[in-house]
């Protein structure tokens, strides 16, 4: 299903405090994962997720179900469900600590 309709694709407006950003991958290896995370300042709360994905119909649908995942998680939450089953998986799961650690990094960088 989420490789035929998936959700919350497209990305946030950037560069913005509270939005980071993770780009994993290589349009030369086949897939490209870049994922965006609304997590405002003085919050560890995630509030908006997007992602862009170039591949295949696997890194595409674990994109996807990844954006539902997070939505509402805390960034401490959003490291520790992170799969690692396939390639696609793979590429989510490092978007996924990228656009955290840029989220920490707007955060210390605003206090």
């Amino acid at each position: 299903e989420h490789s035929r309709h998936p959700r919350n694709v497209g990305s946030l407006a950037t560069p913005a405090p509270g939005v980071g950003v993770g780009r994993v991958g290589s349009q030369e290896a086949g897939a490209v994962v870049q994922l965006h995370l609304q997590c405002p300042i003085g919050t560890q709360r995630i509030e908006a997720v997007r992602f862009q994905a170039y591949g295949d119909t696997a890194t595409i649908a674990a994109a996807s179900l990844m954006t539902e995942w997070l939505h509402g998680k805390t960034l401490d939450e959003a490291l520790q469900m992170l799969p690692a089953r396939v390639f696609g998986a793979m590429l989510v799961q490092d978007a996924v600590r990228s656009a955290v650690a840029d989220c920490r990094q707007h955060h210390r960088a605003n206090h």
